[in-house]
């Protein structure tokens, strides 16, 4: 929940203080587009980049599936009408003190599979 509500929260102090409780010290972020942040100050930027080019928006997020030190997230990011833009599921390796060690983001819906698989 810290790691989504540091995404719609535009104060950068506010954000830095849910990052700092969630976030490990050396933590990466990375997603297609293609977006990588390495650290807590690194991933704080690049999310103020990202509500810059996208005024208004918000993340809607499940619930989180945890098991041993992993865990996924599905999302919505919202337009600011309340319509969806992208929906996608981020996969977290946790450390041992619960923080985030990595994010890896993926858009859209997985791929279907195939008749041969």
């Amino acid at each position: 929940a810290g790691h989504c509500a540091a995404w719609n929260t535009t104060n950068r102090a506010d954000r830095d203080r849910l990052l700092e409780r969630v976030f490990a010290p050396d933590g990466s972020y990375s997603d297609p587009t293609p977006a990588y942040a390495a650290g807590r100050a690194a991933l704080s930027a690049h999310i103020a980049e990202f509500q810059h080019r996208n005024p208004g928006g918000r993340f809607r997020c499940s619930a989180p599936q945890i098991h041993h030190r992993a865990m996924r997230v599905s999302w919505l990011f919202l337009k600011p009408d309340g319509t969806v833009d992208t929906a996608g599921m981020d996969f977290y390796e946790l450390g041992h003190n619960g923080q985030i060690r990595r994010v890896t983001g993926f858009f859209g819906p997985p791929p279907p599979i195939g008749p041969d698989r």
